[in-house]
Formats: C-alpha cells, structure tokens, sequence
C-alpha cells in the first residue's frame, strides 16, 4: 500500500490515502465536541483533525531522521 521509490518519493495508495482522510475527519469531528473553544470560534472539522495529526507526523519524522 505504501511504497518508497529511489528517487525518495513516498507513493501511497488512493484506498489508503481515502482511509486516512476519513480518520483524521472523524477525530477532527471528536476534537471539536469535546473543546468548547474549536466550536466558539468555527473551527472545521478537518482542519482540527488534519494539524492534530500533522503535528503527530512531524514529531515522528523528526525523531525518526534524528537516528
């Protein structure tokens, strides 16, 4: 489902990418129901779930290229 080619490009496939997408919109979703503050000030959904989650994944990539 994933694959790393030589030229260092990441290709993921379009099943995966979707599955991501939908998890990250039903934690966004989540997120927003329990904070008050992302509801008072109309935060979408995927914007709430999508930084939470690139957040998760810069951390990652950082301590993982840190090895």
């Amino acid at each position: 489902m994933i694959a790393l080619d030589a030229d260092q490009v990441l290709h993921v496939r379009p099943f995966l990418s979707v599955t991501a997408g939908v998890i990250v919109l039903f934690v966004g979703k989540m997120l927003n129901e329990r904070f008050a503050g992302l509801r008072e000030y109309n935060i979408p959904e995927p914007v709430t779930g999508g930084l939470l989650f690139s957040i998760a994944f810069g951390l990652v990539h950082l301590f993982l290229s840190a090895v």
